[in-house]
């Protein structure tokens, strides 16, 4: 293990009560954010809550707060997107997004995480993997192990987030310094475990 794996953290829902489950609109899933850059001056993402019906029926009340996650994707307040968009992170695009709340009322001043593009940072032979199959190219991992060359390679600024490629799930990996800006900003509907302290079931 090295130095990396202590510098960067995944990233997970906090299961509560209040935990929001986003669902993009099918206009918005049609354009393929997560693999495909978006352009800006087009109309933004659209989220809603993906148990909306239920919560209804159930008299529950969900909390829009400063962060939440679409399945792997995240989409954030203004003020965390003030904090971060000065930075040049290597995939990711800061693009404007709107979150439709159970009444209809449309929530501005959100932000997706649109990470388009994936770093192969991983080195599957040492991570622990589930059935590794070295010629795979699509691992289920269960504890990560990086490339040290491959991310020092990379200036640190520009892998401040990480996606990584050949996983058989989207993991969102945020640099300790990222870390830091959500904490300073109370955020409670996330949670962060640092790589080197991970293993698949743990974020349960």
């Amino acid at each position: 293990m090295n130095d990396f794996e202590n510098e960067y953290y995944l990233v997970f829902k906090k299961f509560n009560p209040q935990t929001l489950y986003l669902t993009a609109l099918q206009k918005s899933a049609d354009r393929y954010f997560e693999f495909e850059k978006l352009r800006f001056g087009e109309e933004p993402l659209f989220f809603e809550n993906g148990y909306k019906e239920q919560d209804k029926a159930r008299g529950v009340t969900r909390f829009y707060g400063k962060a939440h996650e679409n399945i792997s994707t995240l989409v954030v307040r203004d003020e965390i997107y003030e904090d971060i968009k000065g930075f040049n992170i290597r995939y990711l695009q800061l693009y404007p997004s709107v979150i439709i709340d159970d009444d209809n009322n449309y929530l501005e001043g959100y932000w997706t995480f649109n990470y388009y593009d994936r770093v192969n940072c991983v080195d599957f032979d040492l991570s622990t993997v589930e059935d590794y199959d070295p010629n795979g190219e699509d691992h289920d991992v269960e504890k990560f192990i990086f490339k040290p060359d491959i991310l020092a390679a990379i200036p640190e600024e520009e892998r401040l987030i990480i996606m990584p490629a050949n996983a058989n799930k989207d993991y969102t990996i945020f640099h300790k310094k990222i870390v830091d800006i959500f904490n300073k900003h109370n955020v409670e509907t996330l949670r962060f475990i640092k790589v080197a302290d991970w293993e698949y079931g743990k974020q349960f």
